[in-house]
């Protein structure tokens, strides 16, 4: 009886062994799908990252792109995700260190930042694109802001470029209207 049970044992293990033989392989080759599957995905985020860079790199006005983070508390707040080198240059706002902060971390005043942030909201809550006028270092700027969001809907961010920024501040900020 020892044989046949020591026989049994052993064809049990070895069943076993080949399930997890065939598992690990089906793994190895999810693993390797999945791989695959990220390394298009990251190539395709990069790309749009390109093409996103590119559009707010051709205008010839400070330009800059927010994306929408719903924080844990269910407050909203706008992260800069690109600038152009006018924003630089008009703003001293170095690139690399907004990317990332929101309008308040990147060096905006507290009054500043609060309009941008009423503006951003504004546009984000109703989809309709608006101009505002902003007192910043005592230049008053028009600035545009249109939400952007995917073909399907999904809403991404906001993004927002200066229209005129060649007049004296005569109050702090006041809306031009929405346009279509």
């Amino acid at each position: 009886m020892l044989p046949d049970t020591l026989g049994n044992m052993l064809m049990g293990i070895a069943a076993v062994l080949t399930q997890l033989v065939g598992m690990l392989a089906l793994y190895l080759t999810w693993k390797r799908d999945l791989k695959k599957q990220n390394q298009f995905i990251d190539h395709s985020v990069r790309k749009l990252n390109g093409i996103a860079s590119a559009i707010i790199q051709s205008f010839e006005s400070p330009a800059w792109l927010k994306a929408c983070v719903l924080k844990e508390d269910g407050t909203t707040e706008f992260r800069i995700v690109e600038t152009n080198s006018e924003f630089e240059q008009r703003f001293n706002l170095d690139r690399l260190e907004s990317v990332g902060k929101t309008d308040l971390e990147a060096g905006w005043s507290r009054p500043a930042a609060y309009e941008f942030l009423r503006g951003d909201l504004q546009v984000w809550s109703t989809g309709i694109a608006c101009t505002l006028v902003h007192d910043v270092d005592g230049r008053r700027l028009s600035v545009r802001r249109v939400r952007v969001q995917s073909d399907d809907g999904e809403l991404k961010g906001v993004m927002c470029y200066v229209v005129d920024d060649n007049h004296v501040a005569t109050s702090s900020v006041a809306p031009i209207g929405a346009m279509p």
